[in-house]
């Protein structure tokens, strides 16, 4: 492999005309220029002048420079926060090339999008949360500071951290396992929450879901149990609490509890009575919960064919409708 020497008027012709190129927007001639210079491994040299063009007051500019530092690959990763602050562009062009080379630069982009989870822009958080939700295990690193966005006051920001926590998958497990210990709920919360959507990648966590199934906080016990539920049978070691805790939690809880009874042991005997005794529930959301796990269980609830059938009155139309279905499925 021989180097090539490129005398310094070259690279500064080509990053001219890249510029050029970039106030024109002329997209074949930014792909031309932003190439010759990864040719001359000197893509770097543009990035400064192309930082500037990402906040020029035309559009058209900020397009363009964009355009550029996503051809420039990992040449541009010096540019990282500058491409986090045009995720809040007004041009929604700018905003997904930006979020696109933010993509290409791989594990060069992570320090500046755990960053842009800190943003005060929820646009800004969102966004991050995306990139390195595609980033997948290469963004471990930003486990902590998407375990923080998962007590987001914006639900887009707290979905986007979730899914992108699962996206890291068994890399992120041990940070989350110590995250179940935490002082604060949201943050237990955001721990379970996220290792109930790795399934069977979240085995080594059963241990520490078991301990938080009796959380003071109900709805870190409740997504603990969906966690357990969703790793199934191998979770077989939770049986004795779940079973234990059952009879003293309230429905809101005790819902999730025979469900993930159902899941690991297919105990129909202890899960279906817990669900028939929540569809009485004052709460509505807890009594569609209850019809529509009854439907999971199908014809082995038949003992729940009575208040299922009452159910079918129930003033809410959502669990009116999740009862009729939890009957068909049962066989009536």
């Amino acid at each position: 492999f021989a180097w090539v020497i490129w005398p310094a008027w070259q690279e500064h012709r080509a990053v001219q005309a890249l510029l050029d190129a970039v106030e024109e927007y002329d997209p074949q001639a930014i792909e031309e220029q932003t190439e010759l210079l990864r040719r001359m491994h000197r893509g770097e040299a543009a990035v400064p002048q192309l930082q500037r063009a990402l906040k020029d007051s035309q559009s058209r500019v900020r397009e363009g420079a964009a355009v550029a530092l996503e051809k420039l690959g990992t040449d541009a990763r010096s540019a990282a926060p500058a491409m986090i602050g045009a995720m809040n562009d007004p041009d929604e062009f700018v905003r997904t090339t930006a979020s696109n080379a933010l993509e290409r630069l791989g594990p060069d982009a992570v320090l500046a999008l755990i960053d842009g989870l800190r943003s005060d822009d929820p646009q800004i958080r969102e966004m991050a949360a995306e990139v390195l939700a595609s980033l997948g295990p290469e963004a471990s690193l930003a486990v902590p500071a998407l375990l923080l966005a998962m007590g987001d006051e914006q639900p887009e920001v707290r979905r986007g951290a979730s899914e992108a926590i699962g996206e890291i998958g068994s890399d992120a497990v041990p940070t989350l396992i110590n995250a179940l210990s935490s002082d604060d709920a949201r943050i237990r919360l955001g721990a379970a929450t996220a290792l109930s959507e790795m399934g069977t990648r979240a085995q080594t966590a059963i241990p520490a879901l078991i301990d938080v199934l009796n959380d003071e906080d109900d709805e870190v016990s409740a997504t603990a149990a969906h966690a357990l539920a969703t790793i199934g049978p191998a979770a077989e070691d939770a049986l004795p609490t779940l079973r234990e805790l059952l009879p003293d939690k309230g429905n809101s809880v005790a819902v999730w509890l025979a469900r993930a009874l159902w899941k690991i042991d297919q105990d129909t005997d202890t899960a279906v009575p817990a669900f028939v005794k929540a569809l009485k529930d004052d709460d509505a959301r807890v009594r569609l919960l209850a019809a529509e796990f009854l439907a999971e269980i199908g014809p082995l609830a038949e003992t729940a064919i009575e208040p299922l059938t009452r159910a079918l009155d129930d003033d809410d139309e959502e669990v009116s409708r999740a009862a009729a279905r939890a009957l068909a499925r049962i066989g009536q």
